[in-house]
């Protein structure tokens, strides 16, 4: 039975809709990233997946992008080799794949120069998109969260609140 709770991070459809990738955080000293498969029942563990988190899966279903639990490197799991690939050193944030599969889309977390790229996967060129200097993330579970629209372009969450804290005074009839 796959996990629940406070045990499983961000689960990520294979594109067959068979199973299910999710970092598995049992054992806060591994989390690695498992695969549940929905036919067989059985779970196996990605190898070599140790502190790893915002998987995500290409449209084809060949490769696993997924960034450093430190936020630091961009890594590349291929399905076909069961090896993985260093894309980049650099802040990760939250990584997305192109609707062709041909880029793979992050942002910079919570770095000194914020921006948004995109890595080709055919020759690994990084491409620096959107200079978000100045853009206040949303920031959940530590650090911000992008994405992209069908079309391409950058997703973020901005967050304009006010960050004034109120308190009130309830009296009770």
């Amino acid at each position: 039975m796959l996990p629940t709770g406070n045990q499983t991070f961000g689960g990520a459809w294979m594109p067959d809709g068979n199973s299910i990738v999710y970092r598995d955080a049992a054992n806060p000293d591994a989390h690695v990233l498992k695969i549940f498969d929905l036919k067989t029942l059985q779970i196996t563990t990605v190898a070599d997946s140790k502190n790893l988190r915002h998987h995500v899966i290409s449209p084809d279903g060949r490769y696993l992008a997924a960034a450093a639990i430190d936020g630091q490197k961009l890594t590349l799991f291929d399905f076909n080799t069961h090896k993985w690939t260093e894309l980049l050193k650099t802040d990760v944030g939250s990584p997305s794949w192109s609707r062709d599969g041909k880029y793979t889309y992050f942002d910079t977390g919570l770095s000194e120069k914020p921006a948004f790229y995109r890595v080709r996967m055919s020759d690994r060129k990084l491409e620096r998109l959107v200079d978000l200097s100045g853009f206040r993330n949303v920031v959940f579970l530590a650090l911000p969260w992008s994405g992209i629209t069908p079309a391409g372009e950058p997703l973020l969450l901005r967050d304009v609140s006010s960050q004034e804290v109120y308190a009130l005074d309830f009296e009770e009839p």
